[in-house]
């Protein structure tokens, strides 16, 4: 991985920013309200600033977060391990930063049948999401 030489890689870099877009992500695009329980998967691959936003988000709207770390998988559309597949089928909302996705896996599956709203959001970092501001 190559960085540029700054404050990129900093914890506070454009914090205000990411809480905004973040916020936006949670309300307007996943449309997560009061009550409902959202599942934020990530591997050892993701951004975490972007995750720990998410989730402040999802918890300042009155519903619940549950962030799941787990090791990056060798390739995407794989199964993950059994606690996030059970994890997520009983989601109302499922985040997916994971760099290595499981769309398109039978967990991933079961849980657009239970009625999960999901989005893939695999490479997303600081930067990214703040634009979608």
């Amino acid at each position: 991985m190559e960085l540029n030489i700054g404050i990129e890689p900093a914890k506070e870099y454009l914090s205000f920013e990411l809480a905004k877009g973040a916020l936006k992500l949670v309300k307007d695009v996943m449309l997560v309200k009061e009550g409902e329980n959202v599942v934020i998967t990530a591997d050892s691959s993701t951004d975490r600033r972007v995750v720990e936003a998410t989730a402040n988000a999802v918890y300042s709207i009155g519903a619940m977060p549950t962030v799941i770390y787990y090791p990056t998988a060798p390739n995407a559309c794989i199964e993950p391990p059994a606690p996030v597949g059970r994890a997520v089928a009983k989601a109302d909302v499922w985040i997916e930063y994971t760099y290595s996705y499981v769309m398109h896996s039978p967990s991933w599956k079961r849980s657009l049948e239970n009625g999960c709203r999901y989005i893939c959001l695999t490479g997303m970092d600081v930067e990214m999401l703040v634009k979608t501001n």
